[in-house]
């Protein structure tokens, strides 16, 4: 078998063909991140500018063709006459108000001192007498039936309750939160237990322990004890943190 060579000049092409793709082979590729050039790029943004303003034209060509029945709809959906927004201290004063007009009308509608039976009267005199020196034990069968009667604020004070001892109070306290009706018993917080924890503060700078069971009691009847107490406090505010701190 005889071997063949190649000349010259075919094994120059053949080493310069093997050159240039060795170079081509070993020349990285250049890849293009964004995928389109800049000019395709602006060419879409200007076309979906394009698209959004004429969307945009033809909505806003679409509100402003009301008819008169839809700008008929519109004014009756919108209240030219909105109502005014409620404070804290509105609904307060109004709380207040009609406390005012409660008590007026109770107070209106109630006999007057001077009708009270003489003997009524000198009984519950002396009703108040055993309630100023009362430490513990039974009450009188006259006052604990005190709050069955329609004028049982103008008994209470022919009794002087300014005069009872705590302990009086704490346990006229158990006693009418449990038998007066509802939104009543807010008078004797507000006539009664407020005035006596009031002075007792200021007299000896601290609240005595069977004041602050009566308070304790009267919650039992929040609504009342809110409307009896605490608003009254809120009425007057130079006293309400010295209260609230002892309390």
């Amino acid at each position: 078998m005889q071997t063949q060579f190649l000349d010259a000049d075919c094994s120059v092409e053949f080493k310069f063909r093997g050159q240039r793709q060795a170079a081509r082979i070993a020349q990285p590729k250049q890849i293009k991140l964004g995928g389109a050039s800049a000019q395709d790029s602006d060419s879409e943004d200007d076309e979906t500018s394009k698209h959004l303003f004429d969307n945009f034209s033809a909505l806003e060509k679409t509100v402003m063709e009301i008819n008169e029945e839809d700008e008929d709809d519109l004014k009756r959906f919108m209240n030219p006459n909105p109502k005014q927004r409620r404070t804290l201290a509105d609904i307060i004063a109004e709380k207040l108000e009609e406390k005012k007009t409660a008590m007026t009308e109770v107070m209106s509608d109630a006999p007057l001192s001077e009708e009270i039976d003489d003997t009524v009267r000198s009984h519950f005199i002396k009703i108040g007498e055993v309630l100023a020196h009362y430490r513990s034990g039974k009450l009188p069968k006259g006052f604990k039936a005190s709050p069955s009667f329609p004028n049982w604020m103008q008994l209470l004070d022919l009794t002087k309750p300014d005069k009872w001892t705590a302990a009086s109070v704490y346990a006229a306290t158990r006693m009418f939160v449990s038998n007066l009706p509802k939104f009543h018993f807010k008078d004797f917080c507000s006539f009664i237990l407020l005035p006596r924890v009031r002075d007792d503060i200021a007299e000896y700078k601290r609240l005595n322990f069977h004041l602050f069971q009566a308070l304790h009691k009267a919650i039992y009847k929040p609504g009342d004890f809110y409307e009896g107490i605490v608003l009254p406090l809120c009425e007057v505010r130079c006293c309400l943190h010295f209260v609230i701190c002892h309390v």
